[in-house]
């Protein structure tokens, strides 16, 4: 998120791109073409650490004057847990307009046109623009993203008799989880239940 002490009727000033240019460097960039800087913009930057078996695409695109939208293949993804994000809040990217007009050229809506590919298109194309996007997926159940033996171990049967008139103080559940060395960081219990 960011501020700017200049109205956001200037794209060229305040239409930010913060995005992660590396594993160890968040940039914020405004339009290259920079005919003359106004306003000071501050910048609030949030890095998100995945742990789970979330994956991340990204790239950027980069519109000519007469750009209304622009797309490109990805790899396919679960449109029910995935979402596109721009680099730039409520999805105003990098233009080189300067004046309230411009406005509709920095603006860009996401979409999944399908699985496999992403648009972004803008209101009107008056303007040259450029901005990085993300697609995140997220795991909707458990099992990792290697072989997964069993979702469920499920045991009905374990030969008790036990009498009409006895009472169960507890019941104790113990359970054994392994790997070989260069695995042993994929195993991860989703959810235990006992019923």
């Amino acid at each position: 998120s960011y501020e700017s002490d200049r109205p956001n009727d200037d794209p060229e000033d305040a239409a930010l791109d913060v995005f992660l240019n590396s594993g160890t460097e968040v940039r914020a960039e405004r339009h290259s073409e920079l005919s003359y800087y106004n306003g000071f913009p501050t910048i609030n930057v949030f890095v998100i650490t995945f742990s789970g078996d979330e994956s991340v695409q990204r790239g950027d695109f980069t519109w000519a004057n007469a750009d209304t939208y622009k797309e490109t293949d990805i790899t396919a993804v679960n449109l029910d847990a995935a979402m596109i994000k721009s680099g730039n809040m409520y999805g105003i990217m990098q233009c080189d307009g300067t004046g309230s007009a411009d406005v509709k050229s920095a603006f860009v809506e996401h979409e999944f046109y399908d699985a496999d590919t992403i648009r972004l298109e803008r209101y009107t194309n008056s303007e040259d623009g450029k901005g990085h996007w993300e697609v995140v997926e997220w795991v909707v159940s458990g099992g990792g993203g290697g072989s997964v033996e069993s979702d469920w171990l499920r045991a009905t049967n374990f030969g008790f008799n036990i009498p009409t008139d006895a009472t169960i103080d507890g019941i104790e559940v113990r359970m054994d989880r392994y790997a070989t060395d260069d695995t042993q960081d994929s195993i991860k219990d989703y959810d235990i239940r006992l019923r």
